[in-house]
């Protein structure tokens, strides 16, 4: 399929599973424009991706580690991931955080589990990453549907 066409059906469906308009233009919006003008009316690859990524960044953004890339970098490849992957499955494996964010059970044991690194040792500034990391993962994977999968995703 051309690349206009799945990047129109990756946006559309982002806003329909309930993804910020804001986060829809910073975080997939702005790669797929990008892209779409740099390629004009070509069919989606995953050659196509990495050549465009590798002119444009000057480095194998595609390739690379994940730790090797900055916030930015590591944003603009997960875009394009998201992007092939439903060319690929027709499916979107992206999912809107609940609003509410973690029940109390959660919060219990990210508090118990902070206090356990706390007596290990851990600095403030990392307990406060940790905190945010956790916080961020219970949103969107509350502990009763926790499975290896939703960690590795």
């Amino acid at each position: 399929m051309l690349v206009k066409t799945i990047s129109d059906a990756v946006l559309r469906n982002l806003a329909e599973i309930g993804i910020k308009e804001r986060t829809i233009a910073h975080n997939y919006s702005c790669f797929y424009r990008a892209l779409c003008k740099e390629v004009g009316e070509k069919e989606l690859d995953e050659t196509l991706v990495s050549s465009y990524l590798l002119e444009k960044q000057g480095k194998d953004v595609w390739n690379l580690a994940y730790y090797q890339l900055s916030p930015w970098e590591q944003t603009c490849r997960h875009a394009f991931q998201i992007l092939l992957e439903y060319q690929a499955t027709g499916q979107l494996k992206v999912q809107c955080r609940n609003a509410e964010g973690p029940g109390l059970k959660d919060i219990k044991a990210m508090e118990d589990y902070l206090l356990f690194c706390t007596e290990a040792g851990n600095v403030t500034r990392t307990l406060s990453r940790k905190q945010a990391t956790i916080r961020r993962f219970l949103t969107a994977y509350p502990l009763k549907n926790v499975n290896s999968s939703s960690i590795l995703a």
